[in-house]
């Protein structure tokens, strides 16, 4: 029987988006098999598994994976990773503690507004002399 079909299986399905400039590419070719990702050769190991982090740039990024394998057979596999970075959220602790103050002071004020309030209307009214 004559080999005629290289082996890949990216362990990535479709098109992803993630938050973290470094992705790890994984997947599965024949044992013995050469694997490129985006040109960088990746080490595979006996059972055929084979991984590599890359960088991505923020935006859409191509990954092409090309397995050879030892007849001279490739197979190649292409997707596209949407890199995004995390929303910054740290303005919002500050904000956030500003309002909690604002509103803690707010209720302080009308607290002590009404005690004064009650006292002055508790005390027993002036006689004359």
């Amino acid at each position: 029987m004559i080999d005629t079909v290289a082996v890949l299986d990216l362990k990535l399905r479709g098109n992803i988006a993630v938050e973290e400039s470094v992705f790890t590419v994984r997947g599965m070719t024949e044992p013995g098999a050469q694997v490129n990702i985006n040109g960088k050769s990746v080490q595979v190991d006996e059972i055929g598994e084979f991984f590599d982090n890359i960088a991505i740039k923020e935006g859409k990024n191509k990954i092409v994976v090309i397995a050879t394998d030892p007849a001279g057979n490739y197979a190649q596999e292409t997707r596209y990773i949407t890199f995004k970075k995390a929303e910054d959220m740290s303005w919002r602790i500050p904000l956030v503690v500003s309002i909690v103050f604002l509103l803690v002071s707010f209720s302080m004020f009308l607290w002590v507004r009404r005690k004064k309030k009650v006292v002055i209307d508790q005390e027993p009214p002036l006689e004359a002399f």
